[in-house]
């Protein structure tokens, strides 16, 4: 459970303020674009929480154990969740209402058919 929080609020952080929630969630190079400060392709946790990211640094993301996740090693974690880099399979039409071939789950998110 504290990985899908996290996951989600890694996405939802990066999101803040970039427009609709369908719009396509960022991918790991993205997020290491706008966090990695010493250049090295890689955010190490110093960097994390400087970024301002609320949420904490997700260790586990760290599959090689060297201190920081490059842009793989985020993307890999957040498909665990259903995020990194892919934008959803069906986003709804400009009036809201589900493309076609999707129909509405409970609470108006699209749901694959």
């Amino acid at each position: 459970m504290k990985n899908y929080i996290l996951a989600a609020a890694v996405a939802a952080g990066a999101l803040c303020s970039a427009g609709p929630a369908w719009a396509q969630i960022p991918t790991g190079a993205e997020l290491v674009a706008q966090m990695d400060k010493d250049n090295d392709k890689a955010v190490n946790k110093q960097e994390w929480e400087a970024s301002g990211n609320p949420y904490p640094y997700p260790e586990e993301a760290d599959t090689n154990k060297d201190g920081k996740v490059n842009a793989a090693e985020l993307d890999a974690f957040l498909a665990q969740f259903g995020g990194g880099g892919g934008a959803p399979a069906q986003a709804p039409d400009a009036a809201g209402a589900p493309a076609s071939g999707a129909s509405a789950a409970p609470g108006g998110a699209p749901v694959q058919k």
